[in-house]
Parts: C-alpha cells; sequence; structure tokens
C-alpha cells in the first residue's frame, strides 16, 4: 500500500463538524454522556397530564366513596327509627289513641270553613 485511502476508506470518515462535540465525559465508562443525554430527553406534556388526572380521578372515586358510606349509614339509621316507632305505636292503646287525637285537635288553630 502506498498510503493511498481507497474510495470505501475516503467514505467513511466524516468531517467534525457534521458529528458535533462529544458529551464530556466523567468517567471511563461514558455515564455522564448517557446522563447528560437523558436529561436532554423531554417527558411529553400528555404524560404529566395523565398523571394528574390520574391523581383527580383517585380523588373523586374517594369522595364518591365516602358518599356512598355516608347515605348508606344514614339509610340504615332512618330504617331503624322506622322499625322502632312503628313497634312504640303498636303497644299504644285505643285510649292512648284517643287522647293523642284530641291533644292533635286542640294544638290545631280553628279555620273557619270556606262558604260555597
Amino acid at each position: 500500500m502506498n498510503g493511498a485511502m481507497s474510495g470505501t476508506e475516503a467514505e467513511a470518515i466524516v468531517p467534525f463538524d457534521a458529528v458535533g462535540p462529544t458529551a464530556p465525559s466523567s468517567g471511563s465508562n461514558g455515564t455522564a454522556g448517557i446522563a447528560a443525554i437523558l436529561s436532554e430527553v423531554h417527558k411529553p406534556a400528555d404524560i404529566e397530564q395523565l398523571g394528574d388526572a390520574i391523581k383527580r380521578l383517585k380523588g373523586e372515586q374517594d369522595a364518591v366513596s365516602a358518599d356512598r358510606k355516608r347515605v348508606t349509614k344514614e339509610s340504615k339509621n332512618a330504617q331503624k327509627r322506622k322499625q322502632r316507632l312503628k313497634k312504640r305505636a303498636k303497644q299504644l292503646t285505643d285510649a292512648d289513641l284517643v287522647s293523642a287525637l284530641q291533644l292533635r285537635a286542640a294544638e290545631k288553630p280553628e279555620v273557619p270553613a270556606a262558604a260555597p
């Protein structure tokens, strides 16, 4: 060989301007260069918005669950209250009912009958 390059060797040489500078390396394994490249990679805005949406939906789910528990508790309490009142009403005697109706009639204000 006389020092002249063949066609494929000449084509393989790329000028420095076309490649650009290399990332500085702090170690022999080039981890700083990889870290620099990874730090330049931007996360799409959709991923961040998706994370926010997931947090929001979990919050809504927790709120709905708490509301469901509250409504269930109130419903059970109302059913128990109704059962207690029915039980007490069954224990009333005829005399108790008559006196209750008389008390009710005495408490109502007299309303004059409308003339036809």
